[in-house]
């Protein structure tokens, strides 16, 4: 039966996978809870983080210029004023320095891995001594970014940025940094500090002036850049704002305007202290947005999140810039509600258990189920880091047992407790809805069988679109949920496959009473064998409780060259023998069977003389 169409907010990656009977499995593994980047922003986290400020600026250096680069800015770790407009500058990355004194490894470090041609300190000699810049730069060229103030500073920058004109032209406050930490990514125009009220510095005007901006913006509210200073500084260019209630929400709007259409990654800094976010002007593929060091995502931080679509999140700094707590409510902010078991594999496979696959469970088909197989006790783990608040499935474990018999069974252990058990087998399903609100790991543990004999039990285990959902969040399990169309006619040797194997039944061409049918099941048969007694072979069909009729003709082929050779055919439904037809050579036998509501339909036939006689079904059908 066809797939249904693909998925298209669901990325996969399709990995080949050879099937295998399994003895042994690999107890314990882990399966994160992550899938590369898509359009329905599967969230991962991580962090950008140093001992201190310049190994965490260091850091970040290392990720927005992996490569290299021909400029190094050197900016003063321990005052904002001379590094808030270096965000413009795209030609290479900003490092801490101390004032004065000595440099440490890590900034050297950098620097030799950035190999630039120029190093350039930002602001005058206090603000980076000439030592420290000498030192930095290590026989390289030097200059300097340096005006009398913070305003003559921040235009140097802006002019070295932008040397002809620029679109836009952004104001921030110069007393203060919040406003100015996420302007690293507007890429349209250079950022000039202002004061928030009172004239506006002649030099800030004629960069104005210079830049012939089409219009000039104003980051934060009146407060931050009062109306008149942002009037007098456009010179009757159209103005406007970009700005919230807080700095929260002025970082916001400020990542919303740099990436209007989304972007792949959002970092997080802290927004009461300026020296992590500093550096992360130099990262182009997504915004800084602030964020508190260790408390709930403001509500303009997480409505950013989802606008901008992203697909992993970064916090800037150790735990104690952005603590755990506020990078997982950053990442919970813009993962889906719905995560499913392995979503990082597409037809692949850990230990056994082969991960968002299309299924026929119980007769439904879902298209992120996972088989899991089993020998002795195996167990997959799925972190959950408190954040989900159901774990849903359906599980049934296919194959010949009837439902009295062994069976494998499956707990479900929340955070070490097993708060669910289920054993099942042919015939029947059981649909799981398990509390995990708050949990940090969900086990699944499959327990094979006792084994009766030498040989561990191997089997199969099926879990329709595993899954677990946030408590506010809409389960999208039943969209990737299918019933199973039935088709008018379905030939059982089209899915029989082919390769005669002693065992098992195949596809092929049989002669019965002088008819030819090109779609027979045979039995095995191969005169060099050498079996002596009967033998057995079979095929299995997952029906779905779709059909309603078995329809055949059984018999000896008309080929077979022991005239007394006999068999039997049996018809298995759902692990229970529900028909059993004895046939000879020369004698067929037509078959009609009820399969109404059958979810496994198994064929046997029994030869007696398998190296001289093979048992034929005439293109076996199976119809609604």
């Amino acid at each position: 039966m066809a797939r249904p169409a693909a998925r298209p907010h669901r990325s996969r990656t399709r990995r080949a996978a050879a099937a295998a009977t399994l003895s042994t499995l690999v107890l314990g593994c882990t399966t994160a809870l992550v899938d590369v980047p898509s359009a329905s922003a599967i969230a991962t986290r991580s962090r950008l983080a140093g001992a201190d400020r310049f190994e965490t600026a260091a850091r970040i250096v290392e990720r927005a210029f992996p490569t290299g680069a021909p400029v190094v800015y050197l900016a003063r770790a321990d005052a904002f004023p001379d590094a808030l407009a270096a965000g413009a500058l795209s030609d290479g990355p900003v490092l801490l320095v101390p004032r004065s004194g000595a440099v440490p490894a890590v900034v050297l470090e950098s620097v030799q891995r950035l190999a630039p041609r120029t190093v350039v300190a930002l602001g005058d000699a206090n603000a980076v001594g000439d030592d420290v810049l000498a030192a930095v730069a290590g026989g390289r060229a030097t200059r300097r970014l340096g005006g009398a103030d913070r305003y003559a500073t921040a235009a140097l920058v802006a002019r070295a940025a932008f040397p002809g004109t620029a679109r836009t032209v952004y104001l921030t406050r110069g007393d203060t940094f919040p406003d100015a930490l996420s302007a690293g990514s507007l890429t349209d125009g250079p950022v000039l500090l202002v004061p928030s009220t009172g004239e506006v510095p002649d030099v800030v005007l004629r960069e104005v002036q210079r830049l012939a901006p089409q219009r000039v913006v104003a980051l934060g509210d009146e407060r931050a850049v009062a109306a008149d200073v942002l009037d007098s500084a456009a010179a009757g260019r159209p103005t406007s704002r970009l700005g919230g209630a807080d700095r929260y929400a002025t970082s916001a709007a400020i990542a919303r305007a740099a990436f209007p259409a989304g972007a792949p990654v959002t970092y997080l800094a802290r927004a009461d202290a300026f020296p992590d976010a500093l550096a992360a002007g130099a990262l182009r593929d997504g915004p800084v947005l602030l964020m508190p060091t260790c408390e709930e995502v403001p509500a303009s931080g997480v409505e950013a999140l989802r606008a901008l679509d992203a697909s992993h999140v970064v916090a800037l700094g150790n735990g104690q810039a952005v603590c755990d707590r506020t990078l997982i409510n950053a990442y919970y902010s813009v993962q889906p509600s719905t995560r499913y078991l392995g979503e990082q594999y597409f037809g692949g496979n850990v230990a056994g258990w082969w991960f968002n696959r299309q299924e026929n469970v119980d007769g439904t088909l879902y298209d992120y189920a996972t088989r899991a197989v089993w020998s002795g006790r195996t167990t997959e783990s799925i972190p959950l880091d408190g954040g989900y608040a159901r774990f849903r499935t359906t599980v049934e474990t296919p194959g010949e047992r009837p439902q009295d018999e062994h069976l494998p069974q499956l707990d479900v252990v929340v955070d070490g407790r097993v708060v669910s058990t289920t054993v099942l087998g042919v015939g029947a399903h059981r649909d799981l809805d398990v509390d995990v609100t708050g949990a940090q790991e969900v086990q699944l543990v499959l327990h094979a069988p006792e084994a009766t004999g030498p040989y561990p039990v191997v089997g199969v285990t099926l879990l329709g679109n595993p899954r677990v959902v946030t408590a506010t969040g809409v389960d999208d399990g039943p969209q990737y949920t299918h019933a199973v169309v039935p088709q008018q006619r379905l030939l059982l040797a089209d899915s029989a496959g082919g390769g005669a194997m002693a065992g098992q039944l195949t596809a092929g061409r049989g002669v019965l009473g002088g008819v030819t049918y090109e779609h027979a099941v045979l039995g095995f048969y191969d005169e060099h064998a050498g079996f002596t007694g009967e033998l057995t072979d079979r095929r299995s069909w997952r029906l779905s409780r779709a059909y309603r009729r078995l329809t055949t003709v059984v018999g000896m082929a008309d080929d077979s060259e022991d005239p007394t050779a006999h068999g039997r055919l049996e018809v298995v439904l759902d692990g229970r023998l529900a028909h059993s037809v004895p046939f000879t050579v020369g004698r067929p036998v037509p078959v009609d069977v009820d399969i109404t509501g059958v979810l496994d339909l198994e064929l046997r036939t029994v030869n007696s003389a398998p190296g001289a006689a093979t048992p034929v079904l005439a293109d076996p059908v199976v119809t609604p």
